[in-house]
């Protein structure tokens, strides 16, 4: 698994059209874990690594798709 950094994660949240509040709910974490994570005072851990990193995913599949397209 990739590392995931705070760039990620804010790409990630912004390119789902998602404030931190709706992601942190998209989650189910609090905002100021998003908001730390985005400032890189923390990292996500766990549970909700794999879960950044699935959307992640998902979403290289999607550009993908649309660039064949």
């Amino acid at each position: 698994m990739a590392e995931i950094t705070a760039e990620t994660i804010r790409t990630l949240r912004q390119s789902l059209g998602m404030t931190q509040e709706a992601f942190a709910h998209h989650l189910s974490v609090s905002v100021s874990s998003v908001r730390d994570w985005e400032q890189s005072r923390r990292s996500p851990r766990g549970l909700y690594a794999k879960l950044i990193q699935q959307q992640i995913s998902a979403q290289g599949e999607t550009q993908e798709v649309k660039a064949a397209a």
